[in-house]
């Protein structure tokens, strides 16, 4: 049977990251699945807030796991998606 072309909507999600982009995800979906993240993030999150302070942990959350989960920090960071 003759398939039809493949149209940008059928591509990939994953088609236009980079290598450390894609490794980066891999990663976080695997300590996502873990049981050890699961169940003691929270409590490593309230740690980093009084060893490493608000702004370094909430930057560190926002450079791993949060630009893969969220839109942005902010209305004026979100990015717009088509």
């Amino acid at each position: 049977m003759h398939k039809p072309p493949k149209t940008q909507a059928d591509a990939s999600p994953f088609a236009h990251d980079r290598t450390f982009e894609l490794i980066k995800k891999f990663l976080i979906y695997k300590a996502m699945g873990s049981n050890l993240f699961i169940n003691y993030a929270l409590a490593g999150v309230h740690l980093s807030y009084k060893l490493l302070g608000t702004k370094i942990t909430n930057l560190l959350i926002e450079k791993t796991g949060g630009s893969i989960f969220t839109g942005g920090v902010d209305l004026q960071s979100v990015q717009k998606v088509q």
